[in-house]
């Protein structure tokens, strides 16, 4: 029975991509995939598949999984300052809006998706913002026409605002948290007109029952050493789990960081004094974390620039982050955080990876370098359109005259 089922599964077009292919969990040789249920498959079950060339063959390229924005506003946001197209912010002026669900605002066919698409970027958590808990982040593909196609999981992280004073966010959160607990214990004291003075809407509160359990994460936006103590001070004993959002002085923490298990999202870029909670941010932070046993994720570019995850990886191998460990972060480690799955490009899971070429064959290609340019991009086994507005526009006026201008000659 197992191997007729064996047969079956590799019964459909297959395909596979062989090259410099680098994972998680270190090189392999070469990656086949059904394309009718774009799932990676075993060895035993490739069979006969037929081989991807890549664009440009001659050139220096390597393979990776799909790199992954984490934290952005991907989808939800058009041009910042226009209201009519920011749907980051939804709850008003309610402070607390944990039962927002943001990728009901989410837009699969935005303009910039394409953009960060072509840059090897698969997929994101999508995030909202505003009051003291901002709502749920959900995971998204940036692929398809519809909320069906692009949405994977709508509730994979709770999004904790801040008022700026860290002493104040977590005595709300703390009376929050205990009314939320009362309901849990109390169920039927709101339809029946008995409940105590509570903080927040039922609903709010009932949608912090699965943070409380540790089922879906916190994402908190800290950068002092002295918050990030707090923070850990208000969940030791409890079964929260926090994603922490910025870190910009975690090293100073980075062994309590791990044995709470606490995850690090990171810009490379954020160190010294560019804010009076950053003034002992370092450049080698990540590395510093990742050799504590701290998992992180890199990236945190915002929205129109969320296509600049591998620059983000780059600038941390730069400053002493191991290229591996980099890889980690960006594949594999948003989607365990998360509860995903994948990324690693093992049998079973999606096969969504991206090939990666040198603009010149002289120079060993590497994602991370800023010679390196994604060429294919592939989700769930479906290549890709490598296309986008932005290219589109750039078709359109290439022959008109004057275009491009001529370069100036120097006197």
């Amino acid at each position: 029975m197992l191997v007729l089922l064996a047969a079956l599964a590799a019964a459909g077009p297959c395909f596979f991509v062989s090259g410099d292919i680098r994972t998680a969990d270190g090189p392999v040789d070469s990656v086949s995939f059904d394309s009718e249920t774009g799932l990676i498959l075993s060895s035993s079950q490739a069979g006969d598949c037929t081989a991807i060339v890549p664009p440009t063959s001659e050139q220096a390229r390597v393979i990776t999984a799909g790199f992954v924005a984490v934290g952005t506003r991907t989808g939800l946001t058009e041009v910042g300052a226009v209201s009519a197209t920011n749907q980051t912010d939804a709850g008003g002026d309610n402070p607390f809006r944990a039962s927002l669900v943001v990728t009901e605002s989410y837009n699969p066919m935005a303009s910039h998706i394409a953009v960060t698409r072509m840059a090897g970027v698969t997929d994101a958590v999508v995030v909202p913002s505003g009051g003291l808990i901002s709502g749920q982040g959900g995971w998204v593909r940036l692929t398809g026409d519809t909320q069906s196609d692009a949405v994977v999981d709508a509730s994979v992280v709770m999004a904790g605002g801040r008022d700026g004073h860290m002493s104040r966010t977590l005595r709300v959160w703390r009376q929050l948290f205990d009314d939320a607990d009362y309901l849990k214990k109390n169920r039927g004291v709101v339809d029946r007109g008995t409940a105590r003075p509570l903080s927040a809407h039922p609903e709010d509160l009932r949608a912090l029952w699965p943070v409380m359990s540790g089922e879906l994460p916190l994402m908190v936006g800290v950068d002092r050493a002295s918050d990030i103590e707090s923070l850990l001070t208000f969940i030791a004993g409890t079964e929260l789990s926090v994603v922490i959002d910025g870190g910009a002085e975690a090293w100073r923490h980075a062994d309590a960081l791990a044995a709470a298990d606490v995850a690090v999202l990171l810009d490379p870029t954020v160190f010294g004094p560019g804010g009076f909670d950053q003034l002992q941010g370092r450049p080698d932070n990540a590395k510093l974390l990742a050799d504590a046993g701290v998992r992180i994720m890199l990236g945190h570019t915002g929205t129109h620039n969320a296509r600049l995850v591998a620059h983000q990886a780059g600038i941390a191998v730069g400053q002493g982050l191991s290229a591996q460990q980099a890889l980690t972060a960006v594949t594999t480690t948003p989607r365990e955080v998360f509860g995903i799955g994948g990324g690693a490009l093992t049998a079973g899971t999606p096969a969504t990876f991206v090939i990666w070429e040198s603009v010149t064959s002289e120079i060993a290609t590497d994602p991370f370098e800023p010679t390196t340019r994604a060429v294919a991009v592939y989700i769930d086994g479906v290549a890709q359109d490598m296309s986008s507005r932005q290219t589109d526009l750039g078709e359109r006026y290439r022959g008109l005259p004057g275009s491009p201008l001529v370069p100036l000659t120097p006197q």
